[in-house]
């Protein structure tokens, strides 16, 4: 038969789980916004790699197509 006593052990351990997965939830939340954070740099990383491999393609491009005063060699007759 259930008495009082073996109900309200039972709610204290339901709070007590309750608790612990409340904090779980907090910290998998942390770690969330970590991972979040992380993404973030990642991402800035990436763009600034692009950002510097446009400018290298761009140097590149430059100084292939670009008239030069000093007459090249192969032209010479």
């Amino acid at each position: 038969m259930i008495d009082r006593k073996k109900i309200e052990e039972r709610k204290v351990t339901l709070e007590k789980d309750t608790e612990t997965m409340a904090n779980l939830i907090e910290k998998l939340d942390k770690e969330r916004n970590n991972a979040l954070t992380r993404i973030t740099a990642l991402s800035g990383a990436i763009q600034q790699c692009d950002q510097f491999l446009q400018q290298l393609d761009s140097e590149s491009d430059a100084g292939n197509n670009a008239d030069s005063s000093i007459p090249d060699k192969k032209n010479k007759k």
